[in-house]
């Protein structure tokens, strides 16, 4: 991986920003056990394979009363029609100092419903 964020090649790596319910942490909703962590590695690798796909992955939840889902969607927008959101980065330049760099990102959701 590149130390430099302006000589970081964005073909190589596949960027998701995960979105988490108002009011909750990532602590809250998910386990830190070895279920929790089998179900997210499969569903990144899937990921991986087809990042533009819409994907969807129950993960175990703390509580039982509580259904979470990761959700991967689309990559397409259909307002702008633009095949992937682009978000501003902040990171070490090669120049010395810092840079901002818009780089491609994919939108991922958790979910959480009743059951």
């Amino acid at each position: 991986m590149s130390a430099y964020l302006d000589t970081l090649n964005p073909d190589n790596f596949i960027i998701g920003i995960i979105h988490l319910p108002p009011g909750r942490t990532a602590k809250s909703l998910l386990a830190p056990t070895e279920p929790v962590l089998k179900v997210l590695q499969k569903f990144f690798r899937k990921f991986e394979k087809h990042p533009g796909q819409t994907l969807h992955k129950k993960i175990p939840s703390l509580k039982e009363d509580e259904e979470v889902l990761l959700v991967a969607e689309s990559a397409a927008d259909p307002t702008s029609g633009n095949v992937q959101s682009r978000l501003p980065f902040v990171g070490r330049s090669s120049g010395g100092g810092y840079c901002l760099r818009q780089l491609p990102a994919h939108r991922l959701h958790i979910r959480v419903s009743k059951r």
